[in-house]
C-alpha cells in the first residue's frame, strides 16, 4: 500500500504500516512543497508519484526510514539524480535538516519520536558553577 501525504499519519495507519513493512520503510518526500510518498518497494515509483504531482526534481528526496528506532537512511539510488546532490550522494545539510523535521511531523506517533518529543529541552534545577577540589 503505498500513501501520499500532506498530513500526518495516524496511529492507525503507523500501526499498518509497521506491520506491513516489518519495520523499515522507504520514503521520497518533496523537501520544498513537505509532501510524502510512502510505503512502495520501488522508490522511483514514488519519486514519479511526486513529479506527477507538480513536485521538481531537485525537491525530491529518498530515504529509508526504521519504524522502530527512527533512524533515517539516507543512501539511496534516486538522490543521485537530484541535480542538487550529485553524484556522491551527500545532501546538504539545510535539505538534510528540512527532510528530518519533515519526517519527525509525518511519523510523530511513533515510538522514538513521541520519546523525543516529551523530553526535556532544558534542566530545570540550576547547574552549581563553581569549581570544587
Amino acid at each position: 500500500m503505498r500513501y501520499y501525504r500532506k498530513i500526518k499519519f495516524n496511529q492507525h495507519e503507523l500501526a499498518e504500516l509497521v506491520e506491513q513493512m516489518d519495520g523499515y520503510i522507504w520514503c521520497t518526500v518533496d523537501a520544498r512543497r513537505g509532501i510524502l510518498s510512502a510505503g512502495d518497494d520501488f522508490m522511483p515509483d514514488m519519486r514519479d508519484d511526486l513529479i506527477i504531482r507538480r513536485s521538481k526534481i531537485e525537491d525530491i528526496f529518498g530515504f529509508g526510514l526504521n519504524l522502530r528506532t527512527g533512524e533515517i537512511d539516507y543512501r539511496v539510488g534516486i538522490n543521485r539524480r537530484n541535480p542538487t546532490v550529485g553524484c556522491k550522494g551527500i545532501i546538504p545539510p539545510e535539505r538534510k535538516e528540512r527532510i528530518e523535521t519533515l519526517v519527525h511531523y509525518f511519523f510523530d506517533g511513533l515510538a522514538p519520536y513521541v520519546a523525543e518529543r516529551n523530553r526535556p529541552r532544558y534542566s530545570r534545577k540550576p547547574v552549581d558553577m563553581r569549581f570544587t577540589n
